[in-house]
C-alpha cells in the first residue's frame, strides 16, 4: 500500500501537517515509531516530545500525508496511547529528510509519564547470551521496557531530565541511541556495563563489602543462609528473604512491625509459580505481561511457603521478576521464591 501510494504521489500537490498529541506518548517508544513510519511513506519532517506530549510534522506529496495520518495509530508501539490529535496544516518548508529533534520548550501540560514496564523478552536474551556485553547485566533495558515513572525528574521526558543524565553514554551505546534500526533507538534509560550504574552491596552500618557480580554472588549467599536484604528496586527500596523458612520471614513480619498482612512472593519464573499457587489462563498473561502486577490465586496444598507469608489465608500472592536486578537474584541461587515487600514501615504505601 505505501509502495503504490508513494508511486502515484509525484502527480500531486505537497502537503505540511503538524499533529500535536496528547495522552501516553513519551517514554514507550513512540517517537522511533513516528520516524520509521514517516520514512516508510517517504516524508520529511520531525517528531518530539513538548509540553502538551508530542508534536509531529511531516511534509510531502498529499496522498503520501494523508496515507501516513491514516495509518499512524496501527504503526505506534502497544504501550502507547494517543488520547487527543490536533491537526494543522503549515506553509511548506521544504527539508529533506526525517529526525528526532529536541524537545519543545515549555511548561508541562498534558504531558504524561508511563508506569515502569517489566523486563521484556529481548533483553532477558541479552543476558543470557555470553557473548552480548550485556550478560549478566542488572541494568539492561530498552524502548520496550525498564524504568519510566522511577527515573523521570522533569518533563518533557529526555534522558537529561531523568535519574541517568549522570551516566554519558559510551561509544556502543550511543550508536545504539541513534540508530533507527535499533530497538534503544532514544531509549532514555539505555546503559552497559561500561556507562551505567554499577551494583554494590552494602552492610546495616553502610560499609561497602561487594561491587558488581560479587556484590550479586553475596546477595544470594545472604539469601540463601536465611538473611534479609534492602533491595533498591523500581520506585525504592523492597525487602527480601526466603520465602520457604519460618525463621526469616517471622524477622520480617517483626522489623516491619506487620503482624498480619499477607506477604507478595517473587518467584524464579512462571513455572515455580504453577507449583505455588493454581492459575488459569488470565492469570498467566497477567504474570507475563509488561505490567508485571502480583496476582492473587488459591495456594496448593504442597507449596512450600512458610506460613508466616499470608497467615491463615487460602490464597497466596505471586509475581514474576520483574527488573533485570530480580532476575540475577534469582540466578542459579537454591531457592524458588522470595518474599519481596515495599521497604517502607507498615502500613504506608
Amino acid at each position: 500500500m505505501v509502495s503504490e501510494a508513494r508511486a502515484r504521489a509525484g502527480r500531486q500537490a505537497r502537503l505540511r501537517v503538524r499533529l500535536t498529541c496528547t495522552g501516553v506518548v513519551q517514554g514507550v517508544g513512540f517517537r522511533p515509531a513516528v520516524y520509521r513510519h514517516a520514512v516508510a511513506w517517504g516524508l520529511s519532517g520531525f517528531v518530539a516530545n513538548s509540553p502538551e506530549g508530542a508534536v509531529i510534522e511531516v511534509e510531502g506529496e498529499a496522498e503520501l500525508v494523508e496515507g501516513f495520518l491514516r495509518t499512524l495509530s496501527a504503526a505506534l508501539p502497544p504501550r502507547a496511547r494517543l488520547e487527543r490529535v490536533q491537526r494543522e496544516e503549515l506553509p511548506l518548508r521544504g527539508e529533506e529528510g526525517f529526525s528526532v529533534v529536541e524537545s519543545l520548550p515549555g511548561r508541562r501540560k498534558q504531558a504524561l509519564v508511563p508506569p515502569d514496564l517489566a523486563l521484556c523478552r529481548d533483553c532477558r536474551q541479552d543476558m543470557e547470551d555470553p557473548k552480548n556485553r550485556r550478560f549478566h547485566y542488572p541494568f539492561t533495558t530498552c524502548t520496550n521496557c525498564g524504568p519510566r515513572y522511577s527515573l523521570a525528574i522533569s518533563l518533557p521526558y529526555d534522558r537529561s531530565r531523568t535519574a541517568m543524565a549522570c551516566f554519558p553514554l559510551c561509544p556502543d551505546c550511543q550508536r545504539e541511541y541513534t540508530d533507527p534500526q535499533d530497538r534503544r533507538f532514544h531509549a532514555e534509560p539505555l546503559c552497559c556495563p561500561a556507562c551505567g550504574p554499577k551494583l554494590t552491596l552494602l552492610a546495616p552500618d553502610g560499609r561497602l563489602l561487594a561491587e558488581e557480580q560479587s556484590a550479586l554472588e553475596k546477595a544470594r549467599e545472604l539469601l540463601a543462609a536465611g538473611k534479609i536484604l534492602a533491595v533498591k528496586g523500581l520506585g525504592g527500596f523492597q525487602l527480601a528473604c526466603r520465602a520457604d523458612r519460618e525463621g526469616p520471614v517471622r524477622r520480617l513480619r517483626q522489623r516491619k512491625n506487620r503482624q498480619a498482612k499477607p506477604f507478595a512472593l517473587m518467584v524464579r519464573g512462571l513455572s515455580v509459580a504453577r507449583e505455588l499457587v493454581a492459575l488459569g489462563a488470565a492469570e498467566e498473561a497477567l504474570l507475563t505481561s509488561p505490567e508485571a502486577p502480583i496476582v492473587l490465586a488459591p495456594r496448593r496444598r504442597q507449596a512450600r511457603v512458610a506460613p508466616a507469608v499470608a497467615l491463615g489465608l487460602a490464597d497466596l500472592g505471586v509475581m514474576l521478576p520483574t527488573t533485570p536486578l530480580h532476575v540475577e537474584l534469582f540466578r542459579d541461587a537454591p531457592y524458588e521464591a522470595l518474599v519481596m515487600t515495599s521497604g517502607n514501615a507498615s502500613d504506608e504505601p
